[in-house]
Formats: structure tokens, sequence, C-alpha cells
């Protein structure tokens, strides 16, 4: 009986492995970018003078033998596999968000790093509206604006008292 369990299981795994590697799907988003701070960070910050790392244990403990990561979790993420990750730890909307943990990547400098990234894929495409076709069926992702609240609006934060609730989130939205 476990023999044959086990011949069931075998025969399952290589019906599954032969399947995916005859099977081809065409994707339905051809890009995927991430901008955004310490949720989606996969290690951006690893090289940058900031105390907003995840380059030490308890980090990157489901990845043996890879050595610290970066990434703000125990192991890989979805952004890992599908996308071009420009976030940064401790970044926020505004430019001086998470200066007082040391240097950070900016929304804007992520922004301009994307530009870049645009430059390149107009070199290799050779046609501004052939690009614009690509980016436009893209997918973009946006998460930031935590670190705003937390390093510069609560009572510990640069802006403590200097504003409202109503007038900060507005101070961010104009941003």
């Amino acid at each position: 009986m476990a023999s044959n369990v086990m011949m069931l299981v075998v025969f399952t795994i290589l019906a599954i492995s032969s399947f995916l590697n005859e099977a081809h799907w065409d994707p339905i988003v051809p890009c995927y970018f991430i901008f955004g701070d310490s949720l989606a960070d996969n290690g951006n910050n690893n090289m940058l003078n900031t105390a907003a790392k995840a380059d030490f244990p308890p980090y990157r403990v489901d990845l043996p033998g890879v050595g610290s990561s970066g990434r703000f979790t125990n192991g890989r993420t979805m952004i890992d596999f599908i996308g071009v990750n420009y976030t940064s730890a401790s970044s926020g909307i505004r430019d001086d968000t998470g200066s007082n943990l040391g240097d950070h990547i900016s929304l804007n400098k992520q922004l301009k790093n994307h530009r870049n990234v645009i430059n390149s894929i107009n070199s290799s495409l050779g046609d501004l509206n052939e690009t614009a076709r690509l980016l436009n069926s893209c997918l973009y992702s946006v998460g930031v604006g935590n670190n705003d609240y937390i390093n510069d609006y609560f009572p510990s934060g640069n802006r403590s008292g200097e504003d409202t609730p109503e007038q900060f989130a507005s101070l961010l939205i104009d941003e």
C-alpha cells in the first residue's frame, strides 16, 4: 500500500513537472514597477549609509545560503519574481522623510530611477509610441506614506505639533 502511494506521488510530480515544462503562457501584464518603502524593499538600502536596513538576522531566515538579503521579511516576496523594485526603507512621500535614519531613496529619486529605465526601454525599442504603449499596459504599485507619519508627524517626528492631521494629509497630497 505504501509503495502504491509513493508511486502515485512520484507520478503526480513528474506529470506536473512535465506539464509546466511544456506549458507556455503569455504574460497578462508585460511589466510591473514597484515604488515605496520597507514593505517592499528587497535590499535596495543595503549599500546606503542608513539605519533603515534589514541585512542581518533574523531577516532572510528562509533563504539559507543566500546571506543577508536586505528584505524586511524572512524570505522572498512576490515582488522578487515579477517586478522592477525601486523601493527604499524609510522613504516617504516627502524627500526628507526618513533622513533621520540616514540615506534612503526618496520617492522622487525612485521616480528618477524609473525615468532611466523608461529611457533604456525606449532605446531598446527605438520608438517612443511603442514605449508608451508598453508602459501603458504595465502594472504600477505605490506603497508609501506611512513613514511620513511615523517619522515626521507623530510626537517624535520633525513636524510634531506643526499641523493638524488634515493639514498634514493635505501637505502630503500636495507633495
